[in-house]
């Protein structure tokens, strides 16, 4: 039993001490946690089976004919085809740059050039930012944007206009972000004891069999998240047009 603020709490057996916590590290004597400390041991709360996310209580939204209709919304609905418009053209006037780390013992001058660097992937893109930037916008009436992110070595011109690049220094930076369509989810992926996402399914009518997009390759925006458990990482969002159905 442990007792705190006058409130008796019954913890498990194996919980009962700071040892299950912290050991003793041989070497220096400090004491270090151990693997529990940084365990989850909360289940995934999602509402799913299998890969697919069943948060929607109304079936009608659920799936791919929940974004085909959040999809005519968006296209055929005046008023929020201007909302969203809106949004974008102020996103699209918003000066996006890159600051230097500013952490504990960060050289400045390491600091520096790799904020440059980074700045400079922005510029040297297959589309323009602007349109990526469109792209992940579309967060706010899907719920979620999923890209791919691919890459390219920044090796000067070259024959292929896809691979070629402004810059010459043998550096990997972005070629684009694929939008992968939150209506082409086929399924989420996520780790033996499902307490993660490793990726997503995509299914498009083109492309069979489906495709796996690893969480390394991603890049996710999300209107809203559903989970707020920290290590439960749930990339689908919160529909921003489901208030108006």
């Amino acid at each position: 039993m442990t007792t705190t603020n006058s409130v008796s709490v019954a913890l498990p057996k194996q919980w009962a001490s700071v040892e299950d916590f912290y050991r003793a590290d041989p070497k220096s004597g400090r004491m270090v946690p151990t693997s529990m400390l940084d365990d989850q041991l909360t289940a995934n709360p999602l509402n799913k089976n299998g890969g697919v996310i069943n948060e929607e209580w109304q079936r009608e939204l659920q799936g791919w004919r929940g974004q085909q209709i959040y999809r005519e919304m968006r296209d055929s609905d005046e008023t929020i085809a201007a909302v969203i418009k809106i949004i974008e053209n102020m996103a699209n006037k918003v000066a996006w740059s890159f600051a230097p780390s500013t952490a504990k013992g960060a050289s400045k001058r390491k600091a520096k050039q790799w904020s440059d660097f980074a700045a400079s992937c922005m510029d040297d893109m297959q589309e323009s930012w602007s349109q990526t930037i469109t792209q992940i916008i579309s967060a706010i009436w899907a719920g979620f944007y999923y890209g791919e992110v691919v890459y390219k070595r920044r090796d000067g011109e070259k024959d292929n206009q896809f691979l070629s690049s402004r810059y010459n220094d043998g550096l990997f930076g972005w070629r684009k972000f694929v939008n992968i369509g939150a209506q082409n989810v086929y399924q989420w992926a996520f780790t033996d004891d499902q307490k993660d996402v490793t990726g997503v399914w995509q299914q498009t009518k083109e492309a069979r069999p489906v495709a796996f997009i690893p969480i390394s390759k991603r890049c996710i925006s999300r209107c809203r998240r559903r989970s707020a458990i920290q290590k439960v990482e749930v990339h689908c969002g919160r529909y921003g047009l489901r208030i108006a159905i």
